[in-house]
Protein backbone atom coordinates (compact mmCIF):
# COMPACT_ATOMS: atom_id res chain seq x y z
CA UNK A 1 0.00 0.00 0.00
CA UNK A 2 1.16 3.76 -0.32
CA UNK A 3 0.50 6.49 1.63
CA UNK A 4 1.60 9.67 1.17
CA UNK A 5 3.16 12.43 3.48
CA UNK A 6 2.28 16.02 2.55
CA UNK A 7 4.66 18.47 4.81
CA UNK A 8 7.82 20.22 4.57
CA UNK A 9 10.90 17.88 6.31
CA UNK A 10 13.56 20.02 7.35
CA UNK A 11 17.00 18.39 7.46
CA UNK A 12 17.45 16.21 10.60
CA UNK A 13 13.96 15.91 11.15
CA UNK A 14 11.63 13.11 11.42
CA UNK A 15 7.55 11.91 11.38
CA UNK A 16 5.89 9.02 12.47
CA UNK A 17 3.22 7.46 11.06
CA UNK A 18 0.46 4.35 12.11
CA UNK A 19 -1.46 2.91 9.59
CA UNK A 20 -4.01 -0.22 9.53
CA UNK A 21 -3.35 -2.37 6.72
CA UNK A 22 -5.75 -5.02 5.76
CA UNK A 23 -4.61 -8.42 5.64
CA UNK A 24 -6.42 -10.49 3.11
CA UNK A 25 -8.37 -13.16 4.52
CA UNK A 26 -6.91 -16.95 4.62
CA UNK A 27 -3.20 -15.50 4.93
CA UNK A 28 -1.25 -16.88 7.86
CA UNK A 29 2.31 -17.95 9.05
CA UNK A 30 4.82 -15.53 8.99
CA UNK A 31 5.07 -12.13 6.98
CA UNK A 32 7.69 -10.07 6.22
CA UNK A 33 7.34 -6.25 6.70
CA UNK A 34 9.28 -3.78 5.21
CA UNK A 35 8.60 0.40 4.60
CA UNK A 36 10.10 1.85 1.85
CA UNK A 37 10.03 5.84 1.66
CA UNK A 38 10.77 8.25 -0.86
CA UNK A 39 9.88 11.40 -2.73
CA UNK A 40 11.31 14.23 -3.82
CA UNK A 41 14.55 14.59 -5.46
CA UNK A 42 17.27 13.00 -3.38
CA UNK A 43 19.81 12.91 -5.59
CA UNK A 44 22.49 10.25 -4.56
CA UNK A 45 21.07 9.83 -1.35
CA UNK A 46 18.85 7.07 -1.77
CA UNK A 47 20.21 4.44 0.05
CA UNK A 48 18.89 4.15 2.67
CA UNK A 49 15.24 4.44 1.64
CA UNK A 50 14.47 0.84 3.08
CA UNK A 51 13.67 0.05 6.33
CA UNK A 52 14.93 -3.35 7.94
CA UNK A 53 12.96 -6.69 7.43
CA UNK A 54 10.45 -7.06 10.60
CA UNK A 55 8.94 -10.54 10.95
CA UNK A 56 5.30 -10.67 11.79
CA UNK A 57 3.25 -13.93 13.34
CA UNK A 58 -0.56 -14.09 11.46
CA UNK A 59 -2.92 -16.89 12.86
CA UNK A 60 -6.30 -17.50 11.00
CA UNK A 61 -9.70 -15.72 12.81
CA UNK A 62 -12.27 -18.12 12.65
CA UNK A 63 -14.07 -18.45 9.84
CA UNK A 64 -18.33 -19.15 9.18
CA UNK A 65 -19.12 -22.61 7.43
CA UNK A 66 -22.67 -22.08 5.71
CA UNK A 67 -24.78 -25.02 5.17
CA UNK A 68 -27.89 -25.70 3.42
CA UNK A 69 -29.61 -27.97 5.53
CA UNK A 70 -33.21 -28.33 3.97
CA UNK A 71 -34.80 -28.14 0.99
CA UNK A 72 -38.54 -28.36 0.65
CA UNK A 73 -40.24 -27.83 -2.99
CA UNK A 74 -43.41 -29.46 -4.76
CA UNK A 75 -43.56 -32.69 -5.76
CA UNK A 76 -45.34 -32.31 -9.19
CA UNK A 77 -45.03 -29.46 -10.58
CA UNK A 78 -45.90 -28.27 -14.88
CA UNK A 79 -43.64 -26.59 -17.15
CA UNK A 80 -43.59 -22.83 -17.25
CA UNK A 81 -45.60 -22.41 -13.95
CA UNK A 82 -43.97 -20.87 -11.06
CA UNK A 83 -43.10 -23.16 -7.86
CA UNK A 84 -42.25 -22.19 -3.98
CA UNK A 85 -38.86 -23.54 -2.83
CA UNK A 86 -37.59 -23.23 0.55
CA UNK A 87 -34.73 -23.56 1.96
CA UNK A 88 -32.42 -23.59 5.26
CA UNK A 89 -29.14 -22.11 5.59
CA UNK A 90 -27.08 -23.20 9.15
CA UNK A 91 -23.54 -21.58 9.88
CA UNK A 92 -21.51 -24.28 11.04
CA UNK A 93 -18.36 -22.54 11.64
CA UNK A 94 -17.03 -20.61 14.41
CA UNK A 95 -17.82 -17.01 13.30
CA UNK A 96 -20.69 -14.76 12.54
CA UNK A 97 -21.32 -14.96 8.52
CA UNK A 98 -21.71 -11.07 7.71
CA UNK A 99 -22.06 -9.31 4.47
CA UNK A 100 -23.62 -10.07 1.63
CA UNK A 101 -23.50 -13.23 -0.07
CA UNK A 102 -26.10 -15.41 -2.81
CA UNK A 103 -28.09 -18.74 -2.41
CA UNK A 104 -28.29 -20.07 -6.01
CA UNK A 105 -31.41 -22.42 -6.73
CA UNK A 106 -30.84 -25.14 -10.11
CA UNK A 107 -33.16 -27.96 -11.11
CA UNK A 108 -31.03 -30.83 -11.50
CA UNK A 109 -32.38 -33.85 -13.92
CA UNK A 110 -32.21 -37.42 -12.48
CA UNK A 111 -31.53 -38.39 -16.01
CA UNK A 112 -27.80 -37.66 -17.04
CA UNK A 113 -28.45 -37.16 -20.61
CA UNK A 114 -30.54 -33.72 -19.19
CA UNK A 115 -28.76 -30.72 -18.38
CA UNK A 116 -28.94 -28.95 -15.23
CA UNK A 117 -32.08 -25.71 -15.24
CA UNK A 118 -30.31 -22.68 -13.30
CA UNK A 119 -33.93 -20.93 -11.56
CA UNK A 120 -32.18 -17.91 -9.88
CA UNK A 121 -30.05 -16.37 -7.34
CA UNK A 122 -30.94 -14.19 -4.08
CA UNK A 123 -28.91 -11.93 -1.93
CA UNK A 124 -28.63 -11.99 2.10
CA UNK A 125 -27.78 -9.58 3.59
CA UNK A 126 -27.40 -10.21 7.12
CA UNK A 127 -25.51 -11.36 10.22
CA UNK A 128 -25.49 -15.36 11.15
CA UNK A 129 -24.00 -16.12 14.57
CA UNK A 130 -22.42 -18.91 14.88
CA UNK A 131 -24.92 -22.27 15.11
CA UNK A 132 -27.79 -20.36 13.66
CA UNK A 133 -29.29 -20.36 10.64
CA UNK A 134 -32.02 -18.56 8.38
CA UNK A 135 -34.91 -19.89 6.26
CA UNK A 136 -35.97 -18.61 2.76
CA UNK A 137 -38.79 -19.27 0.24
CA UNK A 138 -38.76 -17.94 -3.64
CA UNK A 139 -41.09 -18.44 -5.98
CA UNK A 140 -39.09 -19.26 -9.20
CA UNK A 141 -40.58 -20.17 -13.04
CA UNK A 142 -40.09 -23.26 -14.62
CA UNK A 143 -38.82 -23.28 -18.11
CA UNK A 144 -40.88 -24.42 -20.40
CA UNK A 145 -40.68 -27.94 -22.62
CA UNK A 146 -39.02 -29.93 -19.98
CA UNK A 147 -40.32 -32.89 -18.19
CA UNK A 148 -39.66 -35.60 -16.25
CA UNK A 149 -38.06 -36.01 -12.63
CA UNK A 150 -35.87 -33.02 -11.19
CA UNK A 151 -34.87 -32.20 -7.53
CA UNK A 152 -33.91 -29.11 -6.70
CA UNK A 153 -30.19 -28.15 -5.38
CA UNK A 154 -29.64 -24.76 -3.39
CA UNK A 155 -26.45 -23.56 -3.49
CA UNK A 156 -25.17 -20.92 -0.50
CA UNK A 157 -22.43 -18.64 -1.34
CA UNK A 158 -22.21 -19.67 -4.90
CA UNK A 159 -20.30 -16.60 -5.79
CA UNK A 160 -17.86 -17.11 -2.32
CA UNK A 161 -17.92 -13.45 -1.35
CA UNK A 162 -17.84 -14.72 2.21
CA UNK A 163 -14.53 -16.07 3.19
CA UNK A 164 -15.09 -19.42 4.96
CA UNK A 165 -11.75 -20.83 4.89
CA UNK A 166 -11.85 -23.76 2.70
CA UNK A 167 -15.45 -24.68 3.93
CA UNK A 168 -16.96 -24.05 0.96
CA UNK A 169 -17.08 -27.63 -0.38
CA UNK A 170 -20.33 -28.44 1.56
CA UNK A 171 -21.91 -25.29 0.57
CA UNK A 172 -24.70 -27.35 -1.58
CA UNK A 173 -27.31 -30.12 -1.26
CA UNK A 174 -29.59 -32.29 -3.04
CA UNK A 175 -32.88 -33.29 -1.25
CA UNK A 176 -32.33 -37.53 -1.34
CA UNK A 177 -36.07 -38.44 -0.84
CA UNK A 178 -37.96 -36.26 -2.92
CA UNK A 179 -37.78 -35.36 -6.58
CA UNK A 180 -40.29 -33.11 -8.57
Amino acid sequence: QTFTHVAPLAVGDTYTRNVDVNVPDGISGDIYIRVSTGGPFEFIFTDNNDSEIVTSKITLSPSPDLQVEEIAAPTNATEGTQIDVAWRVVNRGAAPASGVWTDAVYLEPLDPSKTTIFLGRFSTDATVQAGLGYQRTERVTLPGRIDGPYRVVVVTNDRATLYENGAAANNNRTPDDTAI
